[in-house]
């Protein structure tokens, strides 16, 4: 099954699935990334990350409904472990102007397991990307502003695609060292959500 975990850049996301990658939940299910990255390097034809950040918004973006379909392929040969799907809902340029809303994926209502949003505060946000601006040179460094509205944006839309899928959703506070603790907090919601389907 594929849970969502969504939020804006620097707020986590993807240092959570990494320590989730190889979890197991106390019923035996075990956790795994999705590895949407890999998908999408696959098929942009390169061979790093670093290479897919080069290209353009438009390429990029155009490619993600096809890794989604690959990623939901692959899940339903194994449904019974749990792929975390590392991505935003939506995503807005430094303009303030959304780039990008997720499409609801026709699979999305017999495979989307749950959803996890990751938040925080705008100058903790600032603050990761500024200092990953090394590393991650297509991420846009706004204002606190632009921020609080980009991250109101992502739960709005979150919230929505939610309602429309009737799967359930946990919004998350990732501050400075809540790791451990967000950590625990997401294997108690999927803990949650595969006993109440019955995958526990």
């Amino acid at each position: 099954m594929i849970v969502y975990v969504g939020g804006i850049p620097g707020v986590g996301k993807t240092k959570l699935v990494d320590q989730l990658h190889g979890a197991t939940l106390p019923s035996g299910t075990s956790i795994e990334s999705a590895k949407l990255k890999d998908v999408l390097c696959e098929l942009a034809g390169v061979d790093t990350v670093t290479e897919f950040r080069l290209l353009s918004e438009e390429v990029r973006g155009s490619l993600h409904l096809e890794a989604t379909r690959r990623i939901y392929e692959l899940d339903s040969q194994n449904p019974r472990k749990i792929r975390l799907y590392d991505s935003h809902f939506c995503s807005m340029g430094p303009d303030g102007r959304v780039k990008h809303v997720r499409p609801i994926h026709p699979k999305d209502r017999g495979q989307l397991l749950a959803v996890v949003v990751l938040v925080t505060g705008a100058c903790e946000i600032l603050s990761r990307r500024i200092a990953d601006t090394a590393f991650r040179t297509d991420r846009h460094i706004t204002t606190e502003t632009t921020v609080k509205r980009e991250q109101a944006l992502e739960c709005r839309e979150a919230k929505s695609q939610v309602l429309g899928i009737g799967v359930p959703i946990r919004f998350l506070l990732n501050n400075r060292n809540d790791a451990e603790n967000v950590l625990r907090q997401t294997i108690d919601f999927l803990a949650e959500v595969t006993s109440q389907r019955g995958l526990g």
